[in-house]
């Protein structure tokens, strides 16, 4: 089979040859050349591709065809991979026919999502050189740590070369490589690995027919993050005079990077384009495109609904978590920025509200509004200031808020207050200190609390000693 696809691969050549109409990625387009050492590729902007598959390919360090590996685009009910025999990437980077793809813990292609500070576009390749949402990331893929909630750019840079850095080390025998600083040390691959999916069946010979396919979805996020824990952080819960030291424990990833709530053993997080349900594996097994603002706050109310915090459009959304669908939304007649949570066997939301940007360091307001009938309740400064009040969530007359992008003065924190804005207690946890949340759950069951972060790693927090209730 393997000399099979190398003749097909050299009468490809042989007919192309230099021609510039071949398939393209992100570099442009591309031409297989031979010299004396062996193939390699040459992109249309003049760069060699090294490190990366191309056509099915292993292009090595050195740029040249490495014939051990050749693989393909695979498919099944919850997504792409990349395979070669029995050997997949899995939490880690890939490059692919000129474009960098991420793959995460389960091996499959991440698509509409964060790694880090790069960005996975619908089709899985990483986004360069446009604005995601608010966000603008560069030519070499990485988010620029610059962000205008209200003012949109009047032009976009969509066409800029990327910057490369080249070496070479013998000019008779090594051509220039390119090779991409990987975020995460990428590993390329040396040896081979038992695959996680039952993949056994799958025969070669239908990874190079698939491989024509590009892929379209994806299931399985990210494990980019490295680890927040540490023996030398002290993780303590502060009440009042008195502290307990806790836990913190590396649990999964969600799919979904704003939000989340565990309903049922399972975990619904979203995107704010979509909602996401993983099995307590972290398997995604349902996705649906909901629309639900910036879904800052995904919070479990009763009766198997869940209410989501639109942010910055002054609504609360709330979904039918068996079902899967979006049943009623609050309009709350406030403005500003706002994250909220609901005690719905009493039709109140209690909405966190500020009118400056999330950023700064001004008091949030907590109003407290009857929705059913319409009407404001109460409304209270509260004394503690953050940095930005990032999720929230609400159980038995207790809101868990936290301070999710901290600052000098005010690093990150997750405070509990009660219903009428007086603090009860709060969670110091300097394994956090420099991570930015995007999610917190009060278990249901437990004092136990979950906090996912920017790269969507989910962790529990209990007091020291106790085992996790969801083993």
């Amino acid at each position: 089979m393997k000399k099979f696809c190398l003749f097909i691969l050299t009468i490809t050549i042989a007919v192309f040859g230099y021609s510039t109409d071949l398939l393209a990625g992100s570099k442009g387009s591309y031409v297989w050349v031979e010299d004396e050492n062996g193939w390699y590729v040459q992109y249309s902007d003049g760069t060699y591709a090294a490190d990366e598959f191309v056509d099915g390919w292993w292009l090595d360090a050195g740029g040249y065809l490495n014939e051990e590996w050749e693989a393909g685009w695979i498919q099944d009910d919850y997504g792409w991979w990349y395979q070669s025999y029995e050997w997949y990437p899995t939490d880690q980077w890939l490059k692919i026919d000129g474009d960098w793809y991420y793959f995460g813990a389960s091996g499959y292609m991440v698509t509409s999502s964060w790694v880090g500070e790069y960005y996975l576009t619908a089709n899985g390749t990483m986004a360069t050189d446009c604005w995601i949402d608010n966000w603008y990331v560069n030519a070499d893929g990485k988010w620029v740590a610059t962000r205008e909630e209200e003012k949109k750019p009047e032009s976009r840079v969509t066409t800029k070369q990327e910057t490369q850095t080249t070496q070479n080390t013998d000019a008779s025998s090594q051509k220039k490589a390119e090779v991409k600083k990987d975020p995460t040390a990428k590993s390329t691959p040396e040896t081979k690995r038992e695959p996680a999916k039952e993949t056994e069946e799958k025969v070669v010979e239908e990874v190079i027919e698939e491989s024509t396919e590009q892929p379209k979805e994806e299931v399985t996020p990210p494990d980019i993050e490295a680890s927040a824990l540490s023996e030398e952080n002290e993780n303590v819960l502060v009440i009042g005079n008195s502290e307990k030291e806790l836990d913190v424990e590396r649990l999964g990833r969600v799919s979904g990077i704003q939000s989340f709530c565990i309903y049922n053993d399972k975990y619904y997080s979203t995107d704010g384009k979509n909602i996401f349900v993983q099995d307590k594996n972290f398997k995604t097994i349902k996705q649906k495109p909901i629309a639900v603002g910036h879904g800052n706050a995904f919070q479990l109310g009763s009766n198997g609904y869940g209410y989501i915090s639109g942010w910055d459009d002054n609504k609360i959304y709330v979904i039918d978590l068996e079902k899967l669908e979006l049943v009623n939304t609050i309009e709350l007649p406030i403005i500003g920025y706002t994250t909220g949570v609901v005690d719905d066997t009493k039709n109140v939301a209690y909405v966190l509200q500020r009118d400056s940007f999330p950023n700064s360091l001004e008091n949030y307001k907590l109003i407290t509004y009857d929705y059913k009938n319409g009407n404001k309740i109460s409304e209270k400064y509260l004394n503690e200031q953050f940095g930005a009040l990032q999720s929230c969530d609400y159980k038995n007359g207790k809101i868990l808020v936290t301070n999710g992008l901290g600052t000098s003065e005010i690093p990150n924190g997750y405070r509990v207050y009660d219903t009428y804005g007086n603090l009860c207690y709060e969670y110091s946890l300097e394994s956090f200190s420099d991570l930015e949340t995007e999610g917190v759950f009060m278990d249901r069951n437990s004092n136990d609390i979950y906090i996912s972060t920017v790269h969507n790693n989910m962790y529990i927090v209990k007091e020291k000693g106790q085992t996790n209730n969801k083993d």
